[in-house]
């Protein structure tokens, strides 16, 4: 069993005083994305978890899973139509050990982004991007994982970062619970317990302690 150190540094409340606070209604479109180079090291963690999810998971029609490999303008005809985006993504420079797992906003991550191609580009300036094509969201949350190397055509992630995406898995259904929309353990799989544990024992306040 990995140690609890990677839980989340954040919790959502922090990030509620900076996103939109509306409350979803059940037409809401929520888009959840690991972004990330499956070959290189631990950049690749967030479509690993993305994975996770898929296998593990049943998730409402109106919430739809995504695996990217960058966070390029490539990524704007994804975003629209959309209401709210969550990506799963890879961090540097935190200051937190490999494996910690932090909500980010755009702008928090900004510095600590993981680049994933030549090609790749700030959450920050894409979401701009997005603006200046009509596409508005109403609010985006990063889960970022700290990475411990990032090398080229490796195709395993470290330990701690492993041992995190379970704790990343969780995080991001607590994002997607903030939003009002629950996804559903499938019977025939078995959950890690670690993240059981993570959704149980240290995840961000319910929406319902702000009512």
């Amino acid at each position: 069993m990995p140690s609890l150190s990677a839980q989340p540094v954040n919790t959502l409340d922090d990030l509620r005083d900076r996103l939109a606070r509306e409350k979803p209604t059940t037409d809401e479109l929520v888009l959840i994305m690991g972004a990330g180079n499956i070959i290189m090291g631990d950049e690749g963690v967030g479509p690993t978890a993305l994975d996770y999810l898929h296998k593990h998971y049943d998730f409402p029609e109106n919430v739809a899973l995504l695996d990217v490999a960058t966070t390029g303008i490539s990524m704007l005809p994804n975003l629209e139509g959309m209401d709210h985006l969550i990506i799963i993504d890879a961090a540097d420079d935190s200051g937190h050990p490999p494996g910690t797992v932090i909500f980010y906003t755009p702008e928090d991550l900004a510095d600590q982004q993981v680049m994933h191609s030549a090609h790749d580009q700030r959450l920050t300036d894409v979401l701009f991007a997005a603006k200046l094509t009509g596409i508005e969201l109403k609010s985006v949350v990063v889960v970022g994982v700290q990475v411990e190397s990032l090398e080229h055509f490796v195709l395993e992630l470290s330990e701690p970062v492993k041992e995190a995406i379970p704790v990343a898995c969780a995080a991001t259904l607590h994002c997607l619970q903030e939003l009002g929309y629950a996804a559903t353990a499938r019977s025939d799989v078995e959950v890690n317990p670690v993240l059981l544990d993570a959704l149980q024992n240290y995840g961000p306040e319910t929406s319902s302690k702000e009512d």
